[in-house]
């Protein structure tokens, strides 16, 4: 398999040294999300407000789109059209 669809398929390649694992390969991405979970889980205050985020969603505490825009052009923080 190329590397692009390895890339696409999430996998991870392990590369051995006398048999025993000494590397990991994987996707670009798939090392940007993991890099990204683990700047999140050493900010506390960060951590804080996604688990507050998520509470909220669970909570039904969300706009759509249309609703945004609409408290945005209320406020006057929308600069786009509406």
């Amino acid at each position: 398999m190329r590397a692009a669809g390895r890339e696409a398929a999430h996998e991870r390649v392990e590369i051995t040294k006398n048999g025993q694992r000494a590397a990991v390969l994987l996707g670009a991405n798939d090392y940007d999300s993991m890099m990204e979970t683990i700047v999140v889980l050493s900010d506390s205050d960060l951590l804080a407000a996604h688990l507050r985020g998520l509470e909220e969603i669970e909570a039904g505490d969300v706009l759509d789109a249309d609703a945004l825009v609409m408290l945005l052009n209320e406020t006057g923080q929308f600069r786009g059209r509406g």
